[in-house]
């Protein structure tokens, strides 16, 4: 039987944290959602010239996507080992960023970099970058008309982290798990960044979300789990220059051959000493909760922790479409043949 917390949660803890943060799953249409944003574009501002979204950029970022609890911090931190990498804390609200910036591309320039900035700095939990934003603000606020775009802006906020935080940082990447539901949008914005979509049984990550206090129930996880999923796999099955899948049971199973695997993808330098690196300087993995395993070496202990403790009736009422998405994935499928 799962191990569910049964505490009441006070201000800051985990579950009030998911709670936050929860109401931002919204899953996209790729199709509609190209279309409105054209529309916008269009007709969003008939008396200004609207700023562009995408840009040129020192170098192209790469995003850790998929859902959360399949390894997604681990993976993070391992590439925060590799030199010249930055990986800043979780930003939660990319995808409200691009689409504030594409319904107000027509104001003037200072306001829209106001509201970029303020939508970054005003979000719970940014606390965790342990940086302010507003020196930022002066500098891109007077930036020429040529470099006036989304792309620019958002590569100023994460060199700027990298930057204030200590990191001689030449490239860097983003891994939030809620971007499963914008690579739609990032996509727009950065039409020549790398994803990597980390996969993990899913019922292994239902259990880590319960078990962990992020969501309370099996339906609730096991939905945040095959749309998170599906979200990143339609996207990766009409850009598969632009995606390399990683599952969580190679990446603990044989670190070593995944991880080159992975450096070579994103062409960074592979170095062994990347999978034995700490949590230092990763904010949000030394603050919330449930992150407090990803200090520990790499281990395969956790591989079909779900199956053993979550209960037969835990199992049984996982829906068909989550067991659909399971064995589309070549994970075993609870009740199913063995």
């Amino acid at each position: 039987m799962i191990n569910r917390p049964k505490s009441t949660p006070q201000p800051g803890s985990t579950r009030s944290f998911a709670g936050r943060i929860s109401h931002q799953l919204v899953r996209e249409n790729p199709i509609f959602d190209s279309i409105s944003s054209k529309l916008v574009r269009t007709f969003g501002g008939l008396t200004h010239r609207g700023h562009r979204l995408s840009g040129t950029v020192g170098s192209e970022p790469f995003f850790i996507v998929g859902s959360g609890r399949s390894g997604n911090t681990l993976l993070r931190r391992i590439l925060n080992n590799s030199p010249g990498v930055h990986i800043p804390p979780e930003t939660y609200v990319l995808g409200r960023v691009i689409k504030l910036y594409e319904r107000n591309s027509h104001q003037p320039w200072p306001i829209l970099t106001q509201l970029v900035l303020s939508t970054f700095e005003y979000r719970s939990g940014f606390e965790t970058f342990g940086i302010t934003l507003r020196p930022l603000y002066n500098e891109i606020a007077q930036w020429p008309r040529p470099k006036r775009n989304l792309a620019a802006i958002l590569d100023a906020i994460y060199r700027f982290h990298a930057s204030e935080t200590g990191v001689p940082a030449t490239r860097w990447g983003d891994k939030t798990p809620l971007n499963a539901y914008n690579v739609e949008r990032i996509h727009r914005v950065f039409p020549g960044a790398k994803y990597i979509h980390i996969v993990r049984d899913g019922v292994d990550v239902v259990h880590s979300y319960i078990s962990s206090g992020l969501l309370d129930t099996v339906a609730e996880a096991s939905t945040r789990w095959h749309t998170a999923v599906e979200s990143v796999a339609s996207f990766a099955a009409r850009n598969p220059r632009s995606c390399h899948e990683v599952r969580y049971e190679a990446l603990v199973t044989k670190p070593e051959e995944t991880v080159e695997a992975l450096c070579s993808f994103l062409a960074i330098s592979y170095e062994p000493a990347m999978l034995r690196g700490g949590t230092e300087g990763l904010g949000d993995a030394e603050t919330h909760q449930h992150h407090d395993r990803v200090s520990e070496a790499i281990s395969e202990s956790r591989v079909g922790e779900g199956r053993r403790s979550l209960s037969s009736d835990d199992l049984q009422s996982l829906d068909s479409r989550f067991l659909t998405t399971l064995e589309s994935l070549g994970y075993e499928v609870p009740g199913g043949p063995t």
